[in-house]
Parts: C-alpha cells; structure tokens; sequence
C-alpha cells in the first residue's frame, strides 16, 4: 500500500504546477514594461481599465488587463513579463463575424443553447480566431474557432 501511495501524493502535489491561477493585483504593483504596455493599449483603444491580474499557467507568469471600451464592450488583452501584447480579445456580436464562424456558433447554439460571450482574438493586429461561450441544458461550453469558422483542436 505504501508504494501506491506515493505517486498518487507526487501527482497530487505536482498537479498544481501545472494549473492556471488568476490572481487580481493593483495596476501600480505590475512591472513597469507592462504598466506601460497596458496603459498604451488602453490609451490606443480610450478603454477604461476595470481589473488587471497577474496569470500563472503552466509555470509562466503573464498579465491580464479586463477593460470596457468607449462602446460599452469588453476587451481583455495579455502582457508579457517583457511587455509584448499577446491576445487582445474584443467583444462581438453574431453581427459583427464572418458567415462560416457565424454557423457555428448557431450549430453550437441549436436546440435552446445561449451565447454567454463571444469574443474576437487578434494577436500582432490581425484576428486569428473566435471564442464563444455557450450555455446549453445549464452546462457552459467553450467554443474555440479559427477565422474561417472551422473549430480550433486542444
């Protein structure tokens, strides 16, 4: 019994290593390349910071800045410990994405099933795909698409 339980208590206590954790911390304690990362981007777009995080994923640390643009709509974005924009995620509507992604969020959405949110992601300007959270039978399903609709594979 005593060697079945010391991997189990190894991979119990390895398994937090490897969880995402978000942990919400004041814009002035961030490292200055990334206050003035976050600050550009929220000067660029005139967003109002609501909450930035410090994200551990994996083993590396990154920032996240949760804003409302001047149109009411969400945008959240990451930062590198260097100060690189990563992900910028925008808040759409059905309206506003191409056809293909539009047919599968409606396929995702058949049978009674809710749009929660649904995001645009760019990365270096240019829009590498879409992420819709559905609720369906009171279940929340993340939907993660390329540009031309077609579903992203983990």
């Amino acid at each position: 019994m005593k060697r079945t339980l010391v991997p189990i208590f190894a991979l119990l206590f390895a398994l937090p290593a490897f969880a995402v954790s978000d942990k919400p911390v004041k814009l002035a304690d961030l490292p200055p390349v990334v206050q003035k990362a976050i600050h550009d981007q929220v000067t660029a777009t005139g967003a109002t910071i609501k909450k930035t995080l410090v994200e551990v994923e994996d083993g590396k640390t990154n920032y996240e800045c949760e804003s409302v643009l001047p149109n009411g709509k969400k945008q959240d974005f990451d930062v590198s410990p260097e100060g690189k924009l990563g992900e910028v995620e925008d808040e759409v509507t059905l309206a506003d994405v191409p056809a293909p992604v539009k047919a599968t969020v409606d396929k995702a959405t058949a049978g009674g099933g809710t749009i929660k949110e649904l995001v645009s992601v760019t990365v270096d300007g240019k829009i590498v795909g879409f992420e819709a959270s559905v609720v369906k039978n009171g279940k929340t399903k993340s939907v993660e698409m390329h540009p031309d609709g077609t579903p992203k594979k983990d």
